[in-house]
């Protein structure tokens, strides 16, 4: 019995430690201390970020700022065996006045690439003012592709902010 109970532990911290490698954004790295974003993620338009802390949830604040590109990036490569993509996170809109194409919202995005050629492309969009709204994008990941990349921000709005939190980038069989 103490034996079957042991491997029983050994089968669910081995379970756990797996389940933990299949998440690929280290929303841990995000800390109000910081007041930046963390380096690997790439910025066009840095300083038009914040990070603050509400109510114990940290939360990433892009500003729009008359049509500026406020996008933060963060490229994975893909973990072998991956067949399924799921990007979840809460995000909301503050006053987020369009510009002049109809794409040029708030939004975060999930792409997928095989070498430098864009195959898929799944986003989420916010404007105007809105609360916290849960979103979720999965997509299936087609043979060839080998890195993901996951954005958020403002493209090219003419003012406004967009918040997002609790990212999670899961990749599954």
């Amino acid at each position: 019995m103490l034996r079957s109970f042991a491997l029983l532990a050994i089968w669910v911290v081995s379970a756990a430690s797996a389940m933990a490698a299949d998440h690929l954004i280290p929303w841990s790295e995000f800390t109000p201390a910081e007041k930046r974003l963390p380096p690997s993620w790439k910025l066009a338009s840095g300083k038009l970020f914040d990070i603050r802390e509400e109510g114990g949830v940290v939360v990433v604040r892009a500003t729009a700022q008359e049509g500026a590109l406020v996008i933060a990036t963060h490229e994975f490569p893909l973990p072998a065996g991956t067949r399924r993509l799921t990007l979840t996170g809460r995000i909301r809109s503050e006053a987020l006045v369009e510009g002049p194409a109809p794409s040029n919202v708030g939004r975060v995005a999930l792409q997928l690439f095989a070498g430098s050629h864009r195959v898929d492309d799944q986003v989420h969009t916010v404007s105007g003012t809105s609360d916290w709204k849960p979103f979720r994008i999965t997509v299936p990941v087609a043979a060839g592709v080998d890195k993901v990349q996951v954005h958020f921000g403002s493209l090219k709005a003419k003012s406004g902010t967009v918040d997002v939190s609790d990212l999670d980038l899961t990749a599954g069989p």
